[in-house]
């Protein structure tokens, strides 16, 4: 079943391979970006240490929970945390999921 989850439409995808990826950004007529582009879409001209600017702000950053009850912990809606989004407006770049880049073999 190909169905997404309900109250899953706003999450990003997660538990797929590097092929899958690869072969999404294929059908799109796309690609994954390369580990530098990646990078300087995150930090922008000045290089910073997080997306925001060079000082750590734990406010900015997704919740990581754990816990016990055996239920999935699902990751944050795609674009929750807006005061963290990259001198160039990118959002989502410090998330509490993996981000493949083309380099990621």
């Amino acid at each position: 079943d190909l169905a997404v989850p309900r109250g899953t439409e706003n999450m990003p995808v997660t538990s797929i391979s590097l092929r899958e990826a690869k072969a999404y950004c294929a059908w799109l007529d796309k690609r994954l970006p390369h580990s530098y582009e990646w990078q300087y879409a995150a930090q922008g001209f000045n290089n910073y240490l997080f997306p925001w600017g060079n000082q750590d702000d734990q406010s900015r950053y997704p919740q990581i929970i754990t816990n016990n009850s055996g239920k999935p912990i699902l990751p944050d809606q795609v674009g929750a945390h807006k005061n963290g989004s990259s001198p160039f407006g990118v959002e989502d770049m410090v998330g509490n999921v993996w981000q493949f880049t083309s380099e990621f073999e």
